[in-house]
């Protein structure tokens, strides 16, 4: 399905985590990267900031999704190892595994319920 809308930070914290699922300890620039990398992006999330000029719109949401007062640091799923460095935490490791838990449940729900697809 195409993305039609520009990118909110709730859709880039679970492509955060998937990111730094390996235990390393990752810098800000870096997981910017890689998470654009599995974005589709558009346009709209290609404008500069309206806070911060010299970044794409996109930059700015990975950046605030990584605060530490926002979600994921907030929720202990990852941790500020030193300024612009993170890791992920045992309950970020967790959460990872409970969210592929409920999507294999609902993946099986589904083609019990569909068994010829939908």
């Amino acid at each position: 399905m195409k993305n039609d809308r520009a990118h909110k930070q709730e859709d880039v914290e679970n492509l955060i985590l998937e990111f730094v699922k390996n235990g390393a300890v990752w810098t800000t620039q870096q997981i910017t990267k890689g998470v654009k990398a599995r974005l589709v992006l558009v346009s709209e999330d290609e404008k500069r900031a309206a806070k911060r000029p010299n970044e794409a719109k996109i930059d700015s949401i990975i950046a605030n999704a990584l605060q530490e007062k926002r979600n994921l640091c907030k929720d202990g799923f990852i941790k500020r190892v030193r300024k612009g460095e993170f890791q992920i935490t045992s309950a970020g490791k967790d959460k990872i595994a409970k969210d592929k838990n409920t999507q294999a449940e609902m993946s099986k729900l589904l083609n019990e319920m569909y068994p010829d697809g939908l």
